[in-house]
């Protein structure tokens, strides 16, 4: 399905679960249990950064791509316990502002990855890549850096119609 696609129905599939199943089944004991099954999607973001990274900036800056990505998590981290506990209040639907916030974030999460998606087939889209070396691609990043270098880019028409297109177009990235 290809690195990105995984990464972006994960995202969506975290943000469903958690629009679905946390806030209307949360309050039974049998929708926390299906909840902590779906829950596996939630932690997707770790398992994806790596093969993401490495398709966006390429193996050789992979580790560095990886170092920056972590200090930039730092910030948001040190302080999303006190954004949940500052959202949270008391009575039987307490925890309904954290949940939207929740998963709203899951589908900004899924909405960025979408937009790195419509980019990444737009640019293979530019270098006029075939399937043959679109799958390569998606195997080596460095074949389209080097069609790239030797590429004529068309700046004629409206490049970002390529995008657009590119967002909704299914294919495997």
């Amino acid at each position: 399905m290809g690195r990105i696609n995984i990464a972006g129905a994960s995202a969506l599939l975290a943000s469903l679960s958690t629009f679905f199943l946390w806030i209307f089944a949360g309050k039974f004991y049998a929708g926390i249990i299906i909840y902590a099954l779906f829950g596996m999607f939630n932690g997707s973001l770790w398992a994806t950064v790596g093969p993401v990274g490495a398709e966006v900036i390429g193996i050789q800056l992979l580790p560095s791509g990886l170092s920056i990505y972590w200090l930039l998590l730092v910030l948001p981290a040190t302080f999303a316990e006190v954004i949940g506990l500052e959202l949270k209040f008391p009575g039987r639907d307490g925890y309904l502002h954290v949940q939207v916030f929740i998963g709203a974030m899951f589908f900004a999460s899924w909405l960025s990855i979408m937009f790195l998606r419509s980019w990444k087939l737009g640019e293979m889209n530019l270098l006029g890549l075939t399937k043959e070396q679109r799958e390569a691609d998606i195997q080596n990043d460095d074949v389209a850096r080097q069609m790239a270098n030797n590429a004529v880019r068309d700046q004629n028409g409206k490049p970002w119609l390529r995008y657009v297109k590119a967002f909704v177009a299914i294919e495997r990235v």
